[in-house]
């Protein structure tokens, strides 16, 4: 568990990702770069690191897990795709 927890920690915080999300709106330009900071995810990692965590967080850590792997067993590589892979199994509860 704890190579997962520093695998997330790397992912979200950390890591450069094809952030291609939005990329289909408005011609918007594909960067390579770390995702944008998020005070929400931020709170969830303290709650995590602190013990008072909730279902939800829990469910965004299962989220996130799943996203890395695609992420790290892809091609492409590409962030708009492993989100959606992942968010069928486990769904970001930050997006319901």
């Amino acid at each position: 568990m704890a190579e997962n927890v520093r695998k997330v920690k790397e992912h979200v915080f950390l890591d450069k990702h094809m952030k291609d999300r939005f990329a289909h709106i408005d011609g918007e330009s594909v960067e390579f770069a770390r995702f944008d900071p998020d005070p929400e995810q931020a709170r969830i990692w303290k709650r995590l690191q602190s013990g008072q965590h909730t279902a939800d967080d829990v469910k965004w850590m299962k989220h996130e897990i799943a996203e890395r792997k695609v992420m790290e067993l892809s091609a492409s590589r590409s962030y708009d795709a492993a989100h959606k892979a992942a968010s069928h199994r486990w769904p970001s509860p930050l997006e319901e």
